[in-house]
């Protein structure tokens, strides 16, 4: 089994350190989350 909690909380990170890197986050996030 995955651990989908480790990998939710590094999702959030991932968007969080892309944010504040590039003053958005990058359109390919949401495409890859729907």
């Amino acid at each position: 089994m995955w651990p989908w909690g480790h990998l939710a909380v590094a999702y959030l990170l991932y968007i969080v350190i892309t944010h504040r890197r590039f003053g958005r986050p990058p359109r390919a996030v949401p495409a890859i989350a729907l």
